[in-house]
């Protein structure tokens, strides 16, 4: 973000540099996720690597930004079982305020099938939810070995 309006220093909490908090949620997950063939799955995350704002709750699979009306960019990360061994579909969709912001739409195999997915989404800052979506026609139920969510506050 540039410009004559940009204020570095609209997302961090503190007044300077010792007692700045980036507004920043980072969550994971420890363990494997299965998702079920030709079914919609909510990735969840069980683990908060930065959280110090309460973005995120419990092993939801939802980030709620709450520093305000505000740009907000997720970033998304994953890949699936190593172990694939035939060729099928694979779909992550990453969605803010209810609606489809980015997507990856894979047809591979055998392969590790991955997703990187990122979008800059302006957000209420007290309801509005950021949540991926994962769809896979392996013809069998497949791991999600690893995913993560980046949510960060760029500015108004």
């Amino acid at each position: 973000m540039a410009g004559a309006d940009y204020d570095p220093k609209q997302n961090v909490v503190g007044t300077d540099v010792a007692s700045a908090t980036l507004k920043i949620c980072k969550v994971s997950q420890s363990s494997p996720q299965s998702v079920p063939t030709a079914t919609n799955t909510t990735v969840t995350y069980d683990t908060e690597d930065s959280d110090v704002l309460g973005w995120h709750t419990g092993t939801s699979g939802s980030v709620i930004p709450l520093s305000g009306p505000g740009w907000y960019r997720a970033t998304f990360n994953a890949w699936f079982d190593a172990s694939i061994s035939n060729t099928a579909r694979y779909i992550f969709i990453l969605n803010a305020v209810g609606v489809e912001v980015a997507k990856v739409d894979q047809t591979t195999g055998p392969a590790r099938p991955s997703a990187s997915l990122s979008a800059v989404v302006y957000m209420n800052g007290s309801t509005d939810t950021f949540y991926v979506v994962s769809w896979q026609d392996h013809g069998s139920n497949i791991d999600i070995q690893y995913a993560a969510l980046t949510v960060e506050y760029l500015g108004l």
